[in-house]
């Protein structure tokens, strides 16, 4: 069931993909976008744990947005070839719903964020975002995870 949702999603993220390179919608103030990418590592680091050892990833992602409003699928491809029989190599996809809107230089965001991980528990966690259109652009994040080990954890940076 987990593995046709999330072919369903990547599906209906490439259709919304294709449909919005051919600009189907009407002309409106606002359009909606779509992008996608992919990123070739050396390893996959997330909040300073290391998910991925002597084996390069790869990490497609895909975006829509209209009006403020996003959604983003994201997935981890590990190349090790030498996982144990019950690991699969395509180990994470997430999908992130959000909200974010600007008010002059500050700009602000909530989301929700669906970590789908196999060989171990789900996670889920909402967040909130600010950030200011200034030198070095300050922002800050905090995220609250709502499912299997509620927990907080902030984000603060700074950009050029």
């Amino acid at each position: 069931m987990k593995r046709s949702m999330i072919k369903l999603a990547m599906v209906i993220g490439f259709l919304a993909l294709v449909f919005g390179s051919m600009n189907v919608w009407a002309e409106e103030e606002e359009k909606p976008s779509a992008s996608a990418d992919m990123a070739v590592l050396s390893k996959y680091v997330w909040r300073g744990y290391e998910f991925s050892k002597d084996s390069a990833v790869i990490q497609p992602s895909m975006t829509v947005s209209y009006k403020g409003f996003g959604f983003n699928l994201w997935g981890n491809l590990d190349t090790d070839v030498y996982q144990s029989a019950n690991s699969e190599s395509f180990n994470e996809t997430d999908m992130t719903l959000s909200y974010d809107k600007s008010f002059g230089m500050v700009g602000l965001g909530v989301g929700y964020i669906y970590y789908g991980l196999d060989g171990v528990v789900d996670s889920q966690e909402i967040y909130l975002s600010a950030s200011i259109d200034t030198l070095l652009s300050p922002s800050l994040t905090v995220y609250r995870e709502i499912a299997s080990l509620p927990s907080w954890y902030l984000s603060l940076g700074i950009s050029h």
